[in-house]
């Protein structure tokens, strides 16, 4: 993704599985074969996730939390993600499960992708990897409200 491209990411909590999802819509008639057009990865390990506090040392535990209080970078990676040659993305989402319920409310992230053709996974994890990250433009979410 780029700021010139017209793909748009759109995040929100859903679902019922336990960790993110990433889910693909593409128009199949500008692909090449025989294809479905609606793919969904799923983060597979605890190798694939990965959070960041201020001072570059990673927080990592056995679920992503988006608190700035803990931490200030998420890293996700989604493997084997192979979409058809030519094929045309018409939508692309990040869905999440929260792991608990929050009262509060005006919460907001920037959501960033790495364009990466075989990123590695994030162990083992080297200060400031997710800040130093080249990322494509962000995408704002924001005054999330309460789940």
């Amino acid at each position: 993704m780029s700021s010139a491209s017209a793909r748009q990411i759109i995040s929100f909590e859903n679902g019922n599985g336990l960790s993110p999802q990433l889910v693909v819509v593409y128009d199949d008639a500008t692909a090449t074969g025989c294809i479905q057009g609606n793919l969904t990865f799923q983060v597979t390990s605890q190798q694939n996730n990965a959070e960041e506090k201020n001072n570059g040392y990673p927080s990592t535990g056995s679920e992503l939390t988006f608190n700035p209080a803990y931490n200030t970078y998420i890293g996700i990676r989604f493997n084997n993600v192979a979409l058809p040659q030519g094929a045309t993305v018409t939508n692309a989402y990040l869905t999440f499960t929260a792991y608990r319920n929050r009262t509060g409310s005006g919460a907001s992230f920037n959501i960033s992708a790495a364009n990466e053709a075989n990123p590695t996974d994030f162990n083992p994890y080297s200060r400031y990897l997710l800040r130093d990250k080249a990322k494509t433009t962000s995408v704002s979410w924001n005054n999330i409200s309460a789940w």
